[in-house]
């Protein structure tokens, strides 16, 4: 199983690499349609500028309604978090946040102190010890393999490209008799592409989110041994929020695999825990 999450983690490596790098290029691309390739001195000033921005305004505060969980409140979840982040070989712990909620969820995110794993009350008092570490074991899989830096980044990148693109079209809708007297030529097709980078943008965006739940999830199998446990977690999870969803959208949910989702289809992701414990 070992070799097998290796050569699989691996390949969700390449696979980051190639998207990120694919959305760099959509960046640069807008840039030198619009401005040539002096517009890059531009596009590098325009992404310190929202990075320093960003970076300003501080990190995501924390639901309103999460508390953190200490050693009295759930011993059990206390240590699985202990073991799993020295086994992530962590610099620091994150802190476990308990959030009321009717659904089954966790999410990790970044405040002043670090890295919080919040888990929905629904889910700690549904889901067996096991199947808690599993999915524990996810979320410190995002934490170690730097997925918030990632999604950051990567959500800059999408960002600046929609703002060129939709400026360029601006121009070209109020400036353009300027423009061709300028001697400005634009063909038909730079037109559609640079009318569409802000949707390929998004999908090359949620791509690459699906690409680090598969990673997480090798990473989860990593830490713990046992991918049949989160797999079972991931199952009810999925079973409870198509329940929840059933009550206020009667219809069939047959959209698992939908390209504007920014996770994985659950059937998917089980399939494949599922194939790692035969390679055992």
């Amino acid at each position: 199983m070992k070799k097998e999450i290796t050569r699989q983690k691996w390949a969700r490596y390449v696979q980051t690499i190639l998207l990120t790098l694919i959305m760099a290029g959509l960046l640069i691309f807008s840039g030198i349609q619009l401005f040539g390739i002096q517009g890059l001195l531009f596009l590098i000033v325009l992404a310190v500028t929202s990075l320093l921005f960003f970076v300003q305004a501080g990190p995501l505060p924390l639901p309103a309604n999460a508390r953190k969980i200490d050693y009295n409140d759930s011993p059990q979840l206390y240590e699985i978090i202990k073991e799993l982040s020295a086994k992530a070989h962590l610099a620091q712990k994150p802190t476990l946040m308990l959030m009321r909620g009717m659904q089954m969820n966790a999410a990790t995110i970044m405040n002043q102190n670090g890295a919080s794993i919040i888990l929905s009350s629904a889910l700690v008092h549904s889901l067996s010890d096991r199947e808690l570490k599993g999915v524990l074991a996810h979320e410190i899989g995002h934490i170690k393999q730097h997925d918030l830096s990632l999604y950051f980044l990567i959500e800059i990148l999408r960002r600046i490209t929609s703002f060129i693109a939709r400026f360029g079209w601006i121009m070209l809708l109020f400036f353009f008799p300027f423009l061709y007297m300028t001697g400005m030529r634009f063909t038909l097709g730079s037109l559609l592409l640079l009318l569409s980078l802000p949707f390929f943008s998004l999908l090359i965006q949620l791509a690459l989110l699906r690409t680090r739940e598969f990673s997480a999830d090798l990473n989860a199998v990593e830490l713990t041994g046992d991918p049949e446990a989160l797999a079972q977690a991931l199952q009810k999870i999925d079973y409870q929020q198509k329940k929840l969803l059933s009550y206020f959208i009667p219809l069939p949910q047959n959209n698992d695999n939908s390209i504007f989702k920014t996770h994985p289809a659950t059937a998917e992701r089980v399939r494949r825990l599922l194939t790692l414990k035969k390679t055992e």
